[in-house]
């Protein structure tokens, strides 16, 4: 790579990690009956954060992971999905997944090697509890950032 393009790499790097870490830190927050709308949201925008990076530099892998978790924190966030024990677990797993991905990217400049189907899979089997949509009025406006 060149002195740019490792310049964007190393920048990817530092704003994934100050997403993930504040992400990792809410997370044990999430065992309070019920979790606040803020912190779903902000744990929402943290993950959102990282998936639009991973997607700008082309990380699909791990854009689809973190779009998976996104979509979790959505449906609580609507209120169509109740966060149990295997989700938060699901998201720990996913917060570690991710980081450990990061520092595969690092090592090597590519995300090869990952086998990460088994949490996929598992994020979007615990996705399937949800209630219906809400109509639209009823719905959390979604959060202002990028995409």
């Amino acid at each position: 790579m060149g002195t740019k393009d490792d310049e964007v790499l190393q920048e990817f790097l530092q704003e994934s990690r100050d997403n993930l870490a504040p992400f990792e830190e809410g997370l044990p927050r999430l065992e309070g009956e019920p979790p606040s709308p803020q912190l779903l949201m902000d744990l929402y925008r943290y993950i959102h954060n990282v998936k639009g990076a991973c997607g700008f530099l082309r990380f699909g892998g791990l854009e689809t992971l973190a779009r998976a978790g996104e979509e979790l924190l959505e449906l609580a966030r609507q209120q169509r999905l109740v966060l149990a024990p295997g989700h938060r677990a699901a998201l720990g797993a996913l917060a570690q997944t991710l980081r450990q991905g990061l520092e595969r990217i690092e090592a090597t400049g590519s995300e090869a090697g990952a086998d990460d189907a088994e949490l996929l899979s598992r994020l979007r089997k615990l996705q399937e509890g949800a209630s219906p949509a809400a109509p639209a009025s009823a719905r959390a406006p979604a959060p202002q950032g990028r995409s």
